[in-house]
């Protein structure tokens, strides 16, 4: 019974050095492969500075989704983009009168300026 005791105490002691050598390590080095069709979760334009984080505590923290919305005229339609989806359905809560639309959502960028997004109202 002891020897059970002590093997399970080993067992434990591995998988918690185990789990704090893993939250330690920044994935920096690593790459994940995207699925067919589907395309990667930062941005390219995202400032490469930006792609890694050091906390309060000194902890590293690697960027795993940016969008800057630089591209002019997107359509957030279901299908049409790989990130974000627009809504088509009425907001419902108390009582409200709005209305949540694909034709409200869009972007348009200039050179000079960041990307915004537009909207319009659902009385046009």
């Amino acid at each position: 019974m002891r020897l059970q005791f002590e093997i399970l105490v080993l067992l434990w002691t591995a998988i918690a050095a185990a789990v704090v050598k893993a939250k330690n390590t920044t994935t920096s080095d690593r790459t994940y492969p995207t699925r067919s069709d589907i395309k990667t979760w930062v941005d390219p334009a995202t400032p490469h500075d930006r792609h890694t984080y050091t906390s309060s505590r000194g902890r590293h923290w690697d960027l795993v989704m940016s969008d800057e919305f630089n591209v002019a005229n997107r359509s957030f339609r279901p299908g049409d983009d790989h990130i974000w989806t627009s809504l088509e359905k009425p907001d419902g809560v108390n009582g409200a009168l709005e209305l949540y639309s694909h034709n409200m959502t869009s972007t348009s960028a200039m050179r000079t300026a960041p990307a915004t997004f537009s909207s319009s109202p659902w009385t046009k």
